[in-house]
């Protein structure tokens, strides 16, 4: 292997100062850029699907989630900071349920007022909210600009240090340490910083130097007084570690902790267990940040024999979560990861309920069902909350009819007309197509001239009567398939 990923020469201060800035943005204004953003994604995504469609002769693909940020997030940006031919740019605005588009003119913002100008009489209330949306929309240039910076340097320097670490050819989890915790008599635990001064900070905190073996921590005094073991954190999923400290000297130590006031005072320490954050099961309530406790209460795989939003060969996965109230996903990264090692991030985020929220990945659709996780990083402590998901090939057109649509009874009505009576026996709506109904005739296949009663979905538990049109010519009989159930038809 290449060594652990936090023990090579990483610098984070540039991910730390993005992550500030990202903090420091009100919620309301994050909300209404990750509307903008999910809105201008979904308009993409569809445009990108069909040029695909349209380069492979029609065989569907889907977009590469990560590309399509990358697209929308640059789109955005240049909308926002370079003026088109008319000095114009553009700012997302909300409209109740809607996104609007503000343009401003980059001119007037920036222009020196005259002294008429500074006579003028008291601003008006539309002038206030004018000045209110403009800031705003500035603010929305500060987050794309800071997300940009994120996905849109992924050659800089820090980016290519961070992703050198590999094993077996497959890179690394990068771990931060954030903390470390002595235990003796009692447990101290403290805050971790890296440095790379030749000297130690005497601020009461832990440092470690993240550079070669054996690591280097220093702690205060006071801290090494009984202590016999200590446990490493770090961000992310990557387990925790836990040393045995001893006062005797080793030929290869795995650690070396010493005071940071009296650097001549040094224990070693050897590494003894790995300790993986814990992977909740569906139902289970745990703490997230300072919102109070989230529960995974339910995961649906929809296919798109159940939806006509979902493309073929892909899934949708939603996650519904009770006791979301009014949380800012964004913050926490939900991340969705699948057990061929692909993950998804930024979900589709929908508000089913007051205190309830789902989030959507769209995936290739498995042919078989896959373990994967979904995983919330709480912004300020860097620890990961990870649920246990269990992902299923989503349900084929015919075993979604054998399951929901029972069959009532099919009579006569005329000549050339047939009534058939559906109860939809699911707890979810289901949309009849044309293509479920299929009349066969001379081993020719082909759909009914009109099938009127199935322009709106069935409602779960709903019964209702279609009214089934047959061609005029019915000689030497014909079978009439409905889903899985076939019917030999007639001509009298």
């Amino acid at each position: 292997t290449s060594g652990d990923a936090f023990e090579q020469d990483v610098s984070s201060r540039q991910i730390d100062t993005a992550e500030r800035e990202l903090a420091a943005i009100p919620p309301d204004e994050r909300s209404l850029f990750e509307r903008a953003t999910s809105q201008r994604r979904e308009e993409r995504r569809r445009q990108l699907e069909t040029e695909l469609r349209a380069e492979t002769n029609g065989t569907p693909r889907l977009v590469d989630p990560d590309e399509l940020d990358r697209i929308v997030l640059g789109e955005l940006l240049r909308e926002a900071r370079e003026p088109d031919e008319s000095g114009h740019v553009l700012f997302p605005e909300a409209d109740g349920q809607r996104i609007e588009w503000l343009e401003l003119r980059v001119s007037a913002l920036t222009e020196r007022p005259d002294a008429a100008t500074y006579r003028a009489a008291q601003r008006t209330t539309q002038d206030r909210e004018r000045l209110t949306r403009i800031a705003a929309g500035l603010a929305i240039v500060a987050l794309l600009a800071v997300l940009a910076w994120y996905l849109l340097n992924s050659d800089s320097e820090h980016t290519t240090a961070m992703t050198a670490a590999t094993a077996n050819g497959q890179a690394l989890t990068l771990w931060r340490p954030t903390r470390l915790t002595l235990n003796g008599t009692s447990a101290i635990s403290l805050a971790l910083t890296t440095t790379m001064d030749d000297g130690w900070s005497t601020d009461g905190q832990a440092h470690m130097r993240p550079i070669g073996l054996p690591l280097r921590v220093c702690v205060p005094d006071t801290a090494l007084t009984d202590a016999t073991t200590m446990t490493l954190s770090g961000d992310g999923s990557v387990p925790d570690r836990e040393y045995t400290l001893s006062g005797s000297s080793s030929a290869s130590p795995d650690l070396l902790i010493s005071s940071c006031e009296d650097s001549s005072r040094q224990v070693t320490g050897t590494l003894q267990t790995l300790h993986a954050a814990p992977l909740h099961a569906i139902g289970t309530a745990q703490p997230i940040g300072d919102s109070g406790s989230l529960t995974l209460a339910m995961v649906t795989v929809t296919g798109p024999a159940e939806s006509s939003d979902v493309p073929q060969g892909a899934a949708r996965i939603s996650l519904t979560f009770s006791g979301s109230g009014n949380r800012d996903w964004a913050v926490f990264a939900p991340t969705l990861r699948l057990g061929d090692g692909s993950q998804q991030t930024a979900p589709d985020v929908q508000i089913v309920a007051e205190d309830t929220t789902e989030l959507r990945f769209l995936v290739t659709a498995p042919s078989e069902s896959l373990p994967a996780e979904f995983r919330l990083t709480d912004p300020a402590t860097r620890m990961i909350t990870r649920w246990q998901v269990p992902i299923t090939p989503p349900i084929d057109r015919l075993h979604l009819l054998q399951r929901g649509l029972q069959i009532d009874s099919l009579t006569t009505s005329s000549a050339r007309e047939l009534s058939l009576t559906v109860t939809n026996t699911s707890v979810q709506p289901l949309t009849l197509m044309p293509t479920d109904v299929l009349l066969e005739q001379e081993g020719t296949r082909q759909l009914l001239t009109s099938i009127r009663g199935i322009d709106t979905p069935l409602t779960a538990g709903e019964t209702r009567s279609l009214t089934l049109v047959l061609p005029p010519d019915l000689r030497g009989g014909a079978t009439l398939s409905i889903g899985t159930a076939q019917y030999q038809l007639a001509a009298e």
